[in-house]
């Protein structure tokens, strides 16, 4: 990569945007295919992550929240590598799942 100062400010721009929304793995693309077709295991699963990481208690509220969320998926703040794991694949399943549904918010990853 680059110095910083030798990249232009669009590339800049585009390297930024992409650290703060990468695109969704294959598997979180197929895990939110799946909750959304109401598989029962998959949904089981996402909501008890949502629950567990999240103030809401399905991935469907999360999805249906009138406002972007903010998934903290960086590795500060005293987050232990599991829990930051568990996070950032919420954030890539809520960016998958929004895509699916034609909405455009993404996750703040912050």
């Amino acid at each position: 990569m680059k110095h910083r100062g030798s990249m232009s400010p669009a590339a800049r721009e585009k390297a930024w945007r992409r650290y703060q929304h990468p695109t969704p793995s294959a598997a979180a693309r197929a895990a939110a295919a799946r909750y959304l077709k109401g598989h029962s295991a998959t949904r089981m699963a996402l909501d008890r992550l949502t629950s567990e990481v999240t103030a809401f208690d399905t991935l469907q509220e999360l999805l249906q929240a009138h406002y972007t969320p903010t998934i903290r998926a960086n590795h500060k703040g005293g987050m232990s590598v599991k829990y930051f794991a568990k996070v950032k694949a919420l954030a890539d399943i809520y960016d998958a799942a929004q895509k699916l549904r034609g909405d455009n918010r993404l996750a703040f990853r912050g």
